[in-house]
C-alpha cells in the first residue's frame, strides 16, 4: 500500500541518518530511512515518495547514481543531495539531474527542514 507524503532518507552514516529522521519526524513528517541506495531501490512503493534526501558518497551506489537509476525507472521525486564535498562539479551534476538542492554537511537542521518542506509543497 502506498504511503502518502513520505520523505525517504538514504545515508550510510547511521548516526547522521538517525538524526535526520528524528528531525523530520519532529516536524510531523512521515519518514522512511535506508542505509543504502540498494535498499531503497528494493521498495515496491517508489512512486509514492514525496521527497528524497540522499547522501552523495555512500558504499555501493551514491546519490547521483541513485537519482539516475530512479529517473531510468520513471521515478523523479524532488531530491535533496547532501554532501560534505559540494564542489562545483557536484552542483552541476545535481542540477543536470534536476535535483532540488545541494546541502552541505554538516547542515543547520532548520535549513534541511526548510528545504524538505519546500520540496513537499512542490
Amino acid at each position: 500500500m502506498p504511503f502518502p507524503a513520505t520523505v525517504c532518507v538514504v545515508d550510510d552514516d547511521d548516526a547522521f541518518r538517525a538524526g535526520l529522521v528524528t528531525l523530520l519526524r519532529s516536524a510531523g513528517l512521515t519518514v522512511r530511512a535506508f542505509a543504502s541506495a540498494e535498499q531503497l531501490l528494493a521498495l515496491s512503493e517508489l512512486p509514492a515518495m514525496a521527497c528524497l534526501v540522499v547522501d552523495l558518497r555512500m558504499r555501493g551506489m551514491g546519490g547521483l547514481a541513485l537519482s539516475r537509476e530512479l529517473a531510468r525507472r520513471g521515478v523523479a521525486p524532488p531530491t535533496l543531495l547532501m554532501t560534505a564535498w559540494p564542489t562545483l562539479q557536484v552542483r552541476q551534476d545535481a542540477a543536470a539531474l534536476g535535483m532540488s538542492a545541494v546541502i552541505e554537511k554538516p547542515a543547520e537542521p532548520e535549513l534541511v527542514l526548510a528545504q524538505v518542506e519546500r520540496c513537499l509543497r512542490g
